[in-house]
């Protein structure tokens, strides 16, 4: 394939007609996917005995996570399991529920975790990242591996390679492969209806008390390691099949897995699935919430989120708005308990009604914050710089039952005056896929600029409106 490119560049010229000229360019584009796909092939083939065990064992940990109480990077981790690789073998040789591992520990303010000064500032304080259940709080999967890395060998447990993350639309991809599980309470989970039955149906199913409680983290764990033995004992479609079937489930971040391996760290970067938050090269945007009520209620929150700009290709200034919508479509009474409730510290709090989404929302921008209003009111701003150069605004939310909160952060600031913008995004996986809508307005016009993933909008702006269910890069530069 590398070939062949070279051998289409050597051909390419200004002399030919029209016809074949779009050919020639149709045939590169082509070849050079290929060449792209087939080098990520292989690097692939590189580390993947390895990580399976080829030169020894290899041990990794599961977290099961619930997105309908958010955190960072997905949701709760409510169950885990140990994984061990020998020799191409893969074996659940442990699992359970997250409080165990907090058991096997001394009191939280006598663990010792490490992080950058950025996570420590905006995360590791207010919410305690020494608790397991905590431990997904940065958005930035690689972080959180990290962190349940050292509290893991804080339990006694042996050394870690590596730590895969699942929630429950991955779980529903691999019933999708290994065919629908018959639980022994006689729940049956199918590809069609584990994920809505885990993130909601099981906790319309069973009562409030902490009976009830341990029952729907047993039935978690149960499902867990019974959709594990079928994944890698039974008979399995070819790899087209699987690739099309957590293609969309990577992409959305449902499903990570970070190693402890360079190498191997940089190969599954590639492939999407290190569930690590992109560096802001020139300008960005993202939001990440965090539920404060200890309840399920993020299963009805909706975000839609825009951001407007404008930039001066000559100078690189760059002037916006970015606007987060949260929706709360809970109701306020007819839910049981766990779903609109609270738990905890909060309860205590005399204003805070069922049905009330208490959160607190993370904006993250790469230019610097100038003004931050909720509701249209101005607002003090709080928050920092985190460790991979975000500047994030952080607000605590109360949005009630039915309705909707609107939080702006408006920007200004300066890129490098090279003719070039580009809009990365940081990405929450969550129970309702969040949508952005971009709009940039160009001061001179965008004539003459090469567009990426943008289109014309009225008054002469670029536009781009998407859901967030993949890796998002969109810009414009100099021809």
């Amino acid at each position: 394939l590398q070939a062949s490119r070279g051998r289409l560049a050597a051909t390419r010229s200004p002399w030919l007609v029209g016809p074949l000229a779009d050919r020639h360019a149709t045939l590169d584009q082509r070849v050079g996917d290929a060449a792209a796909t087939a080098n990520l092939a292989a690097a692939v083939g590189d580390v993947l005995p390895s990580i399976l065990g080829r030169d020894g064992p290899r041990r990794y940990l599961l977290l099961v996570q619930q997105p309908a109480e958010a955190r960072g990077s997905g949701g709760l981790p409510g169950n885990w399991g140990e994984i061990v690789a020998d020799g191409g073998h893969l074996e659940l040789v442990a699992s359970g529920r997250i409080s165990d591992l907090d058991d096997r520990m001394s009191p939280a303010g006598q663990r010792a975790v490490e992080a950058g000064p950025g996570h420590r500032a905006l995360y590791g304080y207010t919410f305690q990242d020494q608790l397991w259940q905590n431990t997904t709080l940065d958005p930035d999967f690689t972080v959180a591996a990290d962190i349940a890395r050292q509290l893991w060998d804080q339990t006694g447990g042996s050394p870690l390679d590596g730590v895969l993350s699942v929630d429950p639309q991955a779980v529903a991809a691999v019933l999708t492969l290994v065919g629908s599980l018959d639980l022994s309470d006689g729940t049956v989970l199918g590809p069609d209806n584990a994920a809505e039955f885990l993130l909601h149906g099981q906790y319309l199913t069973l009562g409030d008390d902490a009976d009830a409680n341990s029952a729907r983290v047993d039935r978690l764990g149960e499902a867990v390691d019974r959709a594990w033995a079928r994944l890698t004992t039974g008979d399995l479609p070819g790899p087209r099949v699987i690739a099309t079937t957590f293609g969309p489930v990577v992409e959305g971040r449902h499903l990570s897995f970070a190693s402890f391996d360079e190498d191997e760290g940089v190969v599954l970067e590639r492939l999407g699935l290190a569930g690590s938050v992109p560096r802001p090269e020139r300008d960005g945007v993202g939001v990440v919430t965090f539920n404060l009520g200890q309840n399920k209620i993020d299963y009805f929150l909706e975000r839609v989120t825009s951001y407007r700009a404008r930039w001066d290709p000559l100078t690189g200034s760059v002037s916006g708005t970015y606007t987060v919508q949260l929706s709360n479509a809970a109701p306020a009474v007819g839910l049981p308990a766990p779903i609109i409730d609270y738990g905890g510290p909060v309860a205590t709090d005399p204003g805070l009604a069922p049905g009330e989404n208490f959160l607190q929302a993370y904006l993250y921008t790469a230019l610097p914050p100038v003004a931050v209003r909720v509701d249209g009111e101005l607002v003090m701003r709080q928050g920092g710089i985190d460790d991979r150069g975000w500047e994030v605004t952080v607000v605590a939310i109360r949005v009630p039952p039915g309705g909707s909160v609107i939080i702006e952060v408006d920007v200004s600031g300066a890129i490098a005056p090279d003719g070039a913008w580009t809009l990365d995004v940081v990405r929450q996986p969550a129970v309702n896929g969040d949508r952005l809508s971009a709009e940039l307005e160009v001061v001179g016009g965008a004539a003459g600029l090469a567009v990426d993933g943008l289109e014309p909008g009225e008054g002469g702006t670029l536009r781009v409106e998407r859901g967030l269910d993949g890796p998002i890069r969109v810009g414009v530069s100099a021809r």
